[in-house]
């Protein structure tokens, strides 16, 4: 549903259109309602559609929806390392920095010492 040139959208108009456009295409972001209105990007700004909390509810959504998918078939059929990415999205902060390498474990510490220097005592002497 295209106006011809220069006559402008209302907006309601738009919101209805972006309503149906980020339920149809699942669309995640609301720059991407660009490709998808019989606008341009300056009238979308116009409106200040992207202050529109319907829509962003919408697109919030959307993103919940996706993540649960990926989780649900990286749990059931992914491979290791989307299996280690599941892993990492559900995982405490201590749990994720151990995986990481960005924290010394308990048994390091007595391996190493507390400055990381080969400690004299575990070296079986």
């Amino acid at each position: 549903m295209t106006k011809p040139e220069g006559e402008e959208y209302n907006r309601d108009e738009l919101i209805n259109m972006s309503n149906d456009a980020i339920t149809k295409y699942m669309l995640t972001d609301i720059t991407d309602l660009v490709a998808f209105l019989p606008c341009g990007k300056s009238e979308v700004g116009k409106h200040k559609l992207h202050n529109v909390k319907s829509l962003a509810e919408l697109i919030l959504c959307n993103k919940i929806k996706m993540k649960q998918g990926l989780k649900k078939k990286w749990y059931d059929e992914g491979s290791p390392a989307e299996r280690v990415a599941l892993y990492k999205l559900l995982a405490s902060e201590d749990e994720i920095k151990v995986l990481n390498g960005k924290s010394e474990s308990i048994t390091d510490q007595k391996r190493t010492g507390p400055r990381g220097v080969y400690s004299a005592r575990t070296k079986g002497a």
